[in-house]
């Protein structure tokens, strides 16, 4: 089976990178390089996360030249074809607003070129998004595109066969022979250069112009309106995307609180509140003429061991399955998303079930017996966390925006075996909730804890708790 490798060209480009990221390797390219022009952004921090969940190689390229956007493009460009060299097949270079969007998959894409020496993929420009960019997901704020017939359109990148490289891999270059290039369907190109014939049969490069430049000049923004047709068929590829996003998310997660618990380690007093010594006058050794005493400090760890929130008491966990007064259940689909079901008959392990315990009954993790994550779609866990507001002493909704809206719903125990190894949660240090100290205390006694439970006690946090958390550990700030 023929490989394929593809270059992102970056500068800044942070916000989008991490979805250009995904979405890529869930065509499975065999090999993805991020080259970076000098990002002063979080570009490069996107990067080496994702090399810890896929093919994904950070190289940074230093310019020492005053290069025009095309001529830095070119320049990058060779740099791409010649980190590739030959190792694999294909190569594809884009820009991070590029989305390579094969009709069925990549290999099938590779197949369809024959003995050709490129294939000419055209560009399909997508308007102006309904929501602000960058947003959570491009794909999904941008549902209308151009017509077939929008002259950008006729843009094209190259997917080139690395045997002839180094010849230039751009479109506009001649180097290549009209006769050895193939439109994505197979059937030769008519052309070579900007005005290839727009053919989307087979794939496209799905091109979020906004998304790339949302400060774009009044008149460019009013050439890429482009609301010409709506077009939802990328959103297919979501919940491919979505997984890795999930791989990705905990990468980054894992890596700040271990960045978080080496400083705890190195200085367990940044876990300790700031109380007054109400013997700070007594002197640490006196000596009597009967009697002696020297006072003893206790040190950070000790002074932890006495912190409520370090080793919280022991309490219940119970797992339920979810009810709504009417008697209809919710079920989680393949899609991970919850929904109800009347059906009688329904499969116990297709119900969603509840976790929560006695201490904290307001605190619910969702989760499924089937194997299929949850997810909603404002949550970024797999096993999302969520708020409960009790209306009686058995019924409750969901306080979070969780879709559910005023929906009453009842807890209906299971008899299923369900592991059920949850550390307790934390009571809160003050009045507003959980303290960023409090949080700190808690951690560094639960220092492997998984990240649905650091999501639980996230949910306790004060305002002030969660601003402080965000600032010290940024990669949580997708939970936050």
């Amino acid at each position: 089976m023929p490989s394929a490798a593809c270059v992102v060209l970056t500068h800044n480009a942070a916000p989008l990178l991490k979805e250009w990221l995904l979405w890529h390797l869930a065509l499975g390219f065999e090999r993805i390089l991020v080259l970076d022009a000098g990002s002063t952004d979080e570009t490069q921090a996107v990067a080496l996360a994702a090399e810890h969940i896929g093919p994904v190689e950070l190289h940074e390229f230093i310019s020492g030249d005053e290069l025009s956007p095309e001529e830095l493009r070119k320049t990058l460009t060779a740099e791409a074809a010649r980190l590739v060299g030959q190792e694999q097949d294909w190569l594809l270079v884009l820009d991070v607003d590029e989305f390579l969007d094969p009709e069925t998959t990549l290999e099938n894409l590779l197949a369809t070129a024959g003995d050709a020496d490129a294939i000419a993929i055209n560009w399909c420009i997508y308007g102006k998004p309904l929501k602000p960019v960058p947003a959570p997901s491009v794909i999904q704020a941008s549902p209308y595109r151009s017509a077939v017939t929008f002259p950008d359109n006729r843009m094209a990148r190259l997917l080139v066969r690395t045997k002839k490289l180094p010849t230039s891999i751009d479109v506009l270059s001649l180097d290549l022979s009209p006769e050895r290039i193939v439109h994505p369907d197979g059937t030769p190109v008519d052309r070579i250069g900007p005005g290839v014939a727009v053919s989307w049969k087979g794939a496209r490069i799905l091109h979020y112009v906004w998304a790339g430049d949302p400060d774009m000049p009044h008149h460019l923004a009013d050439h890429y309106f482009c609301r010409d047709e709506e077009d939802l068929s990328p959103r297919r590829r979501l919940p491919d995307v979505s997984m890795i996003r999930h791989d990705l998310m905990d990468t980054q997660a894992y890596r700040g609180l271990e960045n978080l618990l080496q400083s705890l380690t190195q200085e367990p007093a940044l876990a300790l509140p700031e109380l007054p010594d109400a013997g700070s006058s007594m002197p640490d050794h006196r000596q009597h003429e009967q009697f002696s005493f020297h006072r003893i400090r206790p040190s950070a760890e000790e002074r932890l061991l006495l912190t409520p929130q370090s080793a919280p008491l022991p309490t219940r966990t119970r797992a339920c399955f979810i009810q709504d007064v009417t008697g209809d259940f919710l079920v989680v689909g393949t899609d991970g998303s919850p929904r109800f079901s009347s059906d009688p008959n329904i499969k116990t392990t297709d119900k969603l079930v509840g976790i929560y315990q006695d201490s904290h009954p307001e605190i619910v993790m969702l989760s499924s017996l089937n194997g299929h994550p949850v997810q909603l779609a404002n949550q970024s866990l797999l096993r999302p966390v969520l708020t409960i507001r009790w209306i009686e002493a058995d019924t409750f909704i969901f306080a979070d925006d969780s879709g559910f809206g005023d929906t009453l719903f009842q807890f209906v125990p299971t008899e299923e075996a369900i592991s059920l190894d949850l550390p307790a949660l934390p009571a809160p240090d003050t009045a507003a909730g959980l303290s960023f100290k409090g949080f700190c205390a808690w951690f560094i006694r639960h220092p492997h804890c998984a990240l649905r439970d650091v999501a639980r006690v996230i949910v306790l946090l004060s305002e002030m708790g969660r601003k402080d958390l965000g600032n010290a550990v940024p990669e949580l700030q997708t939970f936050l």
